[in-house]
């Protein structure tokens, strides 16, 4: 994949935002958004959740729980207009935020890589030796409400602009 030859300022927020939580933020698109709306084009990295736990668990298990995980939490937004919060199955925490187009969903916006309520877990029987992510406290999830706030809306109003346009 080549990397585009212009960063959209969404993605600078979107990096911007990441780096003010000490979050992981990316970009599930659902739609092809990011490829069809130049304002919306993001980072590779920012389409693929990158944390360093989030990796070793990809590489480990050959992403198959992590790819489970998340087709399971894209059927959820689907179904919803609000974010919703978990841990996965190996204990990292994320934010997931629909964002919807008349009705649709086209993409999904994950903020996270918290720590939950339980240590990490081990992966085929592998712990992880790198450094876990901090703990979720009530502060930060009120300030990723308000950080997931304004990337959908500003994501929203990006692809209706654009819907207009074309």
């Amino acid at each position: 994949m080549n990397l585009p030859d212009f960063i959209s300022p969404f993605s600078r927020l979107m990096e911007l935002t990441a780096f003010t939580h000490e979050a992981v933020i990316n970009l599930h698109d659902v739609a092809g958004v990011t490829v069809q709306i130049p304002e919306l084009r993001v980072k590779p990295d920012q389409l693929v959740h990158h944390g360093a736990f989030c990796r070793f668990v990809k590489l480990r298990d050959g992403n198959n729980r992590c790819s489970q995980n998340k087709r399971h939490s894209v059927s959820q937004a689907s179904q919803r207009d609000k974010p919703f919060w978990g841990c996965c199955p190996f204990g990292v925490w994320d934010m997931a935020w629909p964002v919807k187009h008349q009705e649709t969903l086209v993409a999904v916006l994950y903020l996270g890589y918290f720590l939950g309520d339980a240590p990490l877990a081990a992966v085929e029987g592998f712990d992880f030796q790198g450094t876990a992510p901090a703990s979720i406290t009530p502060q930060k999830i009120k300030a990723l409400v308000k950080a997931g706030q304004l990337l959908a809306d500003n994501a929203t109003l990006i692809l209706e602009h654009w819907v207009r346009e074309t």
